[in-house]
This record gives structure tokens, C-alpha cells and sequence, in this order.
């Protein structure tokens, strides 16, 4: 789950993809094949915001392109982020900071096995998108990469967090 620890709140409102489901604190983008936004998969190059409210398969919007608030946030905004290892036995450490990574088995973690020092990682379409920059707890367990035992500070170095929204 990302939680917002400094910078201001952006809140906007924008459609979702019908028929999805968000869980609060999740990182979204937008569907090209739609242009609603969908939560975000490790291979996507940018992070469009962070959603502020929960969608489940039982509400009476789930099947529509209903509006749904998203912090976007900025570059300078730095969100508490649970980790997963990915299955990898390399833990998350503090020894990561600096690092870029990927999103996790969902759109409410980070994989800590998908690190990456590599300068600009961040805005390739490689989705190497979060920067660690501070250490808060290890993983302790070798996981899949849905499952997070470790904690991190993270700002979203994408395209989308470099500009206003247009909403």
C-alpha cells in the first residue's frame, strides 16, 4: 500500500476501467486501449497516480467508467511503500537506497528483486519507475512477489508525476 509521508496532495477525479477492481493506496495509469486508468503492472513506463478509494467486484459501479479520485502527487512527493523480494532470496536493505524499481505481484507493492541503479531508469519503459530513498524494514522471507515483509520510502520518478494533471 502507498502512503503519502511528505508533499502535497494532488486529488483529482478521473474515470476508471470498468469492470476492475482498485484497492485504496494502489499505483494506477492509464489503459492506452481504453484511456481509463487500470492498476499498474511492473512493465508499465509510467504512474499516472495513487488511488484514494476502493473498488470491488459487489459495488454498483464496478461495471462502469465511474470517476474515482487519484493523487498524482510529484516528483518531490515520497510515499511509504510496502516490498515483496520476488521470490529472490536477496533481501530489500538499506543498502537500496538510490535504487530504481518495478511494481510487485500487485499494484500495491514493490518487487525489491527488480532493482536497478542504472541513472534514468526511472523513465524508460523498462517500469522502473520508484527510487528508494529510505530504508524502513527489511524482507525477512523469500516471497513471491505479491506477498511484501519489508518497507521502504519511495518517490515515483515517471513522466506523468513531472507535469500538472490537465483535469
Amino acid at each position: 500500500m502507498f502512503k503519502r509521508t511528505s508533499g502535497t496532495p494532488n486529488l483529482i477525479s478521473v474515470p476508471k476501467k470498468a469492470s476492475t477492481a482498485f484497492p485504496a493506496g494502489s499505483a494506477v495509469t492509464f489503459d492506452a486501449g481504453t484511456g481509463f486508468f487500470k492498476p499498474l503492472v511492473a512493465t508499465d513506463p509510467s504512474v499516472f497516480g495513487i488511488i484514494q478509494e476502493t473498488t470491488v467486484a459487489a459495488d454498483a459501479d464496478y461495471a462502469l467508467n465511474s470517476f474515482k479520485l487519484v493523487d498524482q502527487g510529484d516528483l518531490s512527493t515520497v510515499w511509504e511503500v510496502d516490498v515483496s523480494n520476488g521470490g529472490a532470496a536477496t533481501p530489500f536493505a538499506v543498502t537500496d537506497i538510490g535504487q530504481f524499481f518495478k511494481m510487485g505481484g500487485t499494484a500495491s507493492l514493490i518487487d525489491a528483486n527488480t532493482r536497478s541503479s542504472t541513472a534514468g531508469a526511472g523513465f524508460t519503459a523498462q517500469g522502473l519507475v520508484f527510487l528508494c530513498v529510505g530504508f524502513i524494514a527489511a524482507t525477512t522471507v523469500v516471497s513471491a512477489a505479491s506477498t511484501a515483509s519489508g518497507k521502504g520510502l519511495f518517490k515515483i520518478m515517471s513522466m506523468s508525476q513531472a507535469r500538472p494533471s490537465t483535469t
